[in-house]
């Protein structure tokens, strides 16, 4: 009987100690994870969940994860959350609102666990916050469309050629230029 109880307390002891592990690896993973129910409520976070989008443990648990998400986000979120839930995968991108009312662009990735039933028991999501990255797409875009617009309004001819000398582009004034140019004869020597 003494033997026994000495092998309960230290499964006891291993058990508590494994799930000490899993919650630091949990808590502290790089990125944000959330796992949800069948109706997409909440049932847990990590602390890098909470940190992307400023709330609380408390907060989150138990509410519906599309009431965190930008309206322009929620249609696309109960989309994607119904093909987890068929297909057992999904991911997406959406904009979550953090607390303090400030858009965080993340990609969501999403697996499903299902019971021995075949049921949908929860998913397990991946969170990363894309913002920067968003903020830096954009940026690119702003600076090619005024570059673009520069080129097509600039009186300035210009002219992009390939190491052969083949045309690749010419803005509008090039064009005009060198149509004129073509048009002129030729002087003589």
């Amino acid at each position: 009987l003494l033997l026994q109880q000495r092998d309960y307390r230290s499964i006891q002891d291993q058990l508590k100690k494994s799930e000490e592990r899993f919650r630091i690896l949990f808590d502290k993973a790089p990125l944000g994870y959330q796992s949800l129910d069948a109706d997409g409520n909440i049932i847990d976070v990590n602390e890098q969940w909470l940190d992307t989008f400023g709330f609380s443990r408390e907060e989150a648990v138990g509410k519906w994860f599309g009431s965190f998400l930008s309206p322009e986000s929620k249609d696309s979120f109960q989309d994607c959350f119904a093909v987890l839930k068929e297909q057992g995968y999904a991911h997406g991108e959406f904009k979550v609102l953090h607390k303090n009312g400030a858009p965080v662009s993340l990609l969501f990735e999403g697996k499903t666990r299902y019971g021995a039933d075949g049921a949908f028991q929860q998913s397990h999501c991946i969170l990363q916050d894309i913002s920067k990255q968003k903020t830096a797409e954009e940026n690119l875009r702003v600076s090619e469309e005024k570059h673009r617009r520069l080129y097509e309004t600039m009186a300035q001819g210009v002219v992009y050629q390939a190491a052969d000398g083949s045309i690749i582009s010419a803005n509008p004034a090039a064009e005009r230029i060198l149509a004129l140019c073509a048009a002129r004869p030729r002087r003589p020597g």
